[in-house]
């Protein structure tokens, strides 16, 4: 046997123990056969199968009496010679997986997996993360109604002034009745002189009934006079009672001015406490749309890391077991044993 024939039968070994191993066989029979054999069996061990290299053997057991033409040596040959075989034993392959609840884990030991089956989904986890990511979009969404700012006061009207006022005409009356009273006094005087002067004369001169009727004229005069200062003092009566008025409306007027100072400052300590709110409340919307908003980003990124681990070859599941726990997190160490032989199940 040459190289090829041992490539043809399985073997891989180094070309020093290829060609001792073609010459044992060369000159020897079926049992020196077997004895090389048990020669090359430990070397093959380390780049095959046990199971492979006996198969291997018992191949060459049924073939030994066959004639074996060389081939011809080629590049696929050499590629051959340098790369082993794939066989059917499988691969292991480790997997860490991080879940929040043992029943994240979707597999169990002893599972036959086919490529891209689900072995570990948090998704209890993500459901979570859902339902807060959707409150938190309708409270942010409730937060980005901005609210109606306070209006204005309107302007009222200040109470109309008092118009002036100049008592024209109880100052005209009284004027009138004080002449009538200097009249009537005048008229008074000029009477009693006139009867001082009638009654110098004898009574043979003037006869007695003259100086009674200029005594009654007086007595008429003296009267007038009362009334017309009675008239006087009426007079003056309505200009002070005018002044009374007057004094009265400007203290009703003061009041009025009073109550309208203190209901516009009112209005506008209000506007201010209202604007003062609106601002302070449009400020805590503005931080708590932000604090939201680094919730959301912190939920977005934990969705992130929420990742679906699959198989990536079909495979066994040899081994699970729990290597620890951290910030509410369980960490497991999965075996894998991967069969490249065994289809995809579609």
């Amino acid at each position: 046997m040459n190289s090829s024939e041992l490539l043809k039968l399985g073997f891989t070994l180094p070309e020093p123990e290829i060609r001792t191993v073609i010459e044992e066989l060369k000159t020897s029979e079926i049992s020196k056969w077997f004895m090389a054999a048990w020669i090359v069996v430990p070397i093959v061990v380390s780049g095959m199968g046990i199971g492979a290299t006996v198969r291997t053997m018992e191949q060459a057991i049924a073939q030994s009496d066959v004639p074996i033409v060389e081939p011809e040596v080629t590049e696929r040959s050499r590629s051959e010679i340098v790369t082993p075989r794939t066989t059917s034993e499988p691969k292991i392959l480790k997997l860490t997986v991080n879940v929040s609840t043992p029943d994240d884990l979707k597999v169990k030991q002893g599972d036959e997996l086919v490529k891209d089956t689900v072995i570990a989904d948090r998704d209890l986890e993500r459901n979570r993360l859902a339902v807060q990511k959707n409150g938190l979009v309708n409270s942010i969404a409730r937060l980005n109604i901005e609210s109606i700012p306070p209006l204005p006061p309107r302007p009222v009207a200040k109470p109309i002034r008092l118009p002036s006022i100049t008592y024209a005409e109880e100052l005209a009356q009284i004027n009138n009745q004080l002449l009538r009273v200097k009249e009537a006094e005048e008229k008074i005087s000029l009477q009693q002189r006139k009867i001082d002067v009638v009654g110098g004369l004898e009574e043979s001169e003037l006869p007695k009934a003259v100086i009674f009727h200029e005594q009654q004229k007086l007595v008429q005069l003296q009267a007038e006079l009362e009334k017309v200062k009675s008239e006087l003092q009426l007079s003056e009566g309505k200009y002070q009672g005018a002044k009374d008025r007057r004094a009265y409306e400007e203290y009703r007027y003061s009041e009025t001015i009073a109550r309208f100072e203190q209901e516009q400052n009112q209005i506008k300590a209000s506007y201010e406490r209202s604007l003062a709110e609106y601002r302070k409340q449009e400020q805590e919307r503005t931080f708590q749309i932000a604090t939201l908003d680094g919730k959301m980003a912190e939920v977005e990124n934990q969705l992130k890391t929420l990742t679906t681990v699959r198989s990536p070859y079909n495979a066994v599941v040899k081994r699970i077991k729990l290597a620890g726990q951290a910030d509410n997190r369980l960490t497991y160490d999965l075996v894998l044993a991967i069969n490249s032989d065994r289809p995809d199940k579609k």
